[in-house]
């Protein structure tokens, strides 16, 4: 009986190791930022911004917003629902910096980035632009600031 315990005690403890197990987490300024994960993410027309900048989008991102939506983060183990101001990130002219303030209960989080690439003119269809930057998050009297890339589009 007691090895029907332990083995129920194991493959619970595994099953809670492995649900998370596919985040990834940073530590920038005693924060942990986490990656979100699918179930997080709202798929249409919005940005995402990722760490490390050199990612290109291979690593899940640390924000993602759908376009007049709030945006996702999570930080130190909870999933944070921002509301971003009003204009993020809509001019997408190349070399240009924008930025976006974003406000949720106990954090906020700011991007600031600066256009580096955008579509062809003659492209109809191609419609993202991206960005470098970097993307500074408080929470109480902690702050961490990231090096992110983005992207924005549908």
């Amino acid at each position: 009986m007691r090895s029907v315990f332990l083995v129920a005690g194991l493959l619970v403890a595994i099953s809670a190791f492995a649900g998370d197990a596919s985040r990834r987490t940073y530590q920038f300024g005693g924060l942990t930022l986490g990656e979100l994960l699918k179930e997080d993410i709202a798929y249409g027309c919005g940005c995402s911004f990722h760490y490390p900048p050199s990612s290109k989008a291979e690593s899940n991102p640390l924000i993602q917003w759908e376009l007049g939506e709030s945006a996702s983060m999570h930080i130190d183990g909870r999933l944070e629902i921002l509301t971003p101001d009003e204009g993020c990130f809509s001019t997408g002219e190349l070399g240009k910096p924008e930025s976006c303030h974003f406000q949720g209960r106990s954090v906020t989080a700011d991007i600031s980035a600066t256009t580096t690439w955008t579509c062809p003119a003659d492209n109809e269809s191609c419609e993202v632009t991206e960005y470098t930057g970097t993307l500074r998050v408080s929470k109480g009297s902690l702050r961490a600031s990231v090096p992110v890339w983005g992207a924005c589009g549908c």
